[in-house]
């Protein structure tokens, strides 16, 4: 199967799924403190002008108020996962490293637990 037909059928099938109100919660999404799961991707950050994206934002928030946009700080393309995130059978793998200063969003907080493995 191509990646054209992988992503169709992905799509046939989700759309089926929500149609059917056939959908669930990622509870360990829900509660990131105790969600364990890792993965390691290669990722590009993307850097825009910040006056740039807060119009871009601004105008995307006009039309769908809901929707959640990424901190400029966190803005990434990502290129490859080379481990889809599941949990680790080897905890002592993982050591918590702290994220740099621009990494953090406005709020102080970040979007995603630095860890090194």
């Amino acid at each position: 199967m191509n990646s054209e037909e992988l992503y169709r059928s992905i799509d046939e099938r989700d759309r089926a799924k929500i149609a059917a109100n056939d959908v669930a919660i990622d509870a360990l999404a829900m509660n990131p403190r105790s969600d364990g799961r890792l993965g390691i991707s290669l990722i590009l950050p993307v850097r825009l002008d910040g006056e740039t994206y807060e119009r871009l934002v601004h105008r995307l928030a006009g039309i769908e108020p809901g929707q959640y946009y990424y901190p400029e700080a966190d803005l990434h393309t990502t290129i490859f996962d080379f481990l889809s995130a599941r949990r680790l059978s080897w905890p002592w793998l993982a050591k918590p490293v702290r994220q740099p200063e621009h990494s953090r969003s406005a709020t102080g907080g970040s979007s995603a637990g630095g860890l090194l493995v």
